[in-house]
């Protein structure tokens, strides 16, 4: 694996999507056990719970306890960034932990606001597919042109909220107290430089189908093939899929931390 080398400081005009995937690569793989463990170790109490208790009673215990414990590996890693940006401190694992545990409070904050404006997000979401799904069987054409309309819709609202929304993290992060005024740096910030969160945010989501994809079609040949069961090509897909998905959170929040960084305004310098 290559060394991954600090990059220098870029500013808005040299701002770069395919700069901060391939920064953010360098960092999550460099760095793993101080960045990705932490992830996973606060997601495998969650799915130690799903396995020993199946069903909703199970599902619900899950998102608590993950709930509590994932803000920990977030708020650790976002910090970890921070500092490894602008101080040059190396992160390691017991680095992340304590900086997750002070920012822990501000983490489950973050969440609860961003979770408030998802709310009215999903019901908006809702109000727009609703219509075509109710006159979709007594009205066969004008229903599915409203159902398609609601659709796309809906996928440009989600995609515009998650560009808008996705600097809110960083920014409680950086020091802030306040959720409602981090997520509000945070949308604003994202607001002014919608021609670099956007393809960003599209970029990632783009790569994360793609590797879901690769999973699903590396089981779906497996058993096409019949080199194993379907119950067997599942089982063995979860691990991969586990990993990709704790890997995956842990990149997100690395490139979105990145672009925070490189997007935020520089300070402004004391005259006297």
């Amino acid at each position: 694996m290559r060394e991954y080398v600090e990059p220098t400081p870029v500013d808005l005009q040299a701002f770069s999507t395919g700069r901060i995937l391939k920064e953010s690569w360098e960092i999550c793989t460099k760095y793993f056990g101080a960045l990705v463990m932490p992830m996973l170790l606060m997601l495998v109490p969650g799915v130690l719970i799903v396995m020993f208790i199946p069903g909703k009673p199970g599902e619900s215990l899950d998102n608590l306890v993950s709930g509590i414990l994932l803000p920990i590996a977030v708020m650790g890693l976002n910090r970890s960034i921070l500092m490894l940006k602008s101080e040059g401190l190396t992160p390691t694992l017991g680095q992340t932990f304590s900086e997750g545990s002070d920012y822990w409070w501000r983490g489950i904050k973050i969440n609860i606001v961003t979770g408030l404006y998802g709310f009215v997000l999903g019901i908006s979401i809702v109000l727009m597919i609703l219509p075509g799904a109710l006159v979709v069987d007594t009205e066969a054409l004008w229903g599915g042109i409203l159902l398609t309309a609601g659709i796309v819709g809906s996928i440009w609202t989600l995609v515009w909220f998650c560009a808008h929304a996705c600097l809110a993290m960083p920014a409680m992060a950086d020091g802030r107290t306040s959720a409602f005024k981090s997520f509000e740096a945070g949308w604003e910030l994202a607001k002014r430089n919608q021609s670099s969160t956007r393809p960003l945010f599209l970029a990632i989501a783009g790569i994360s189908i793609g590797v879901l994809l690769i999973l699903i079609g590396t089981a779906g040949l497996a058993i096409g093939l019949e080199i194993c069961t379907e119950e067997v090509a599942i089982g063995l897909m979860m691990i991969p899929l586990f990993l990709s998905y704790t890997f995956g959170i842990a990149y997100f929040y690395i490139a979105v931390n990145l672009a925070y960084q490189a997007l935020k305004p520089a300070p402004k310098e004391e005259t006297h």
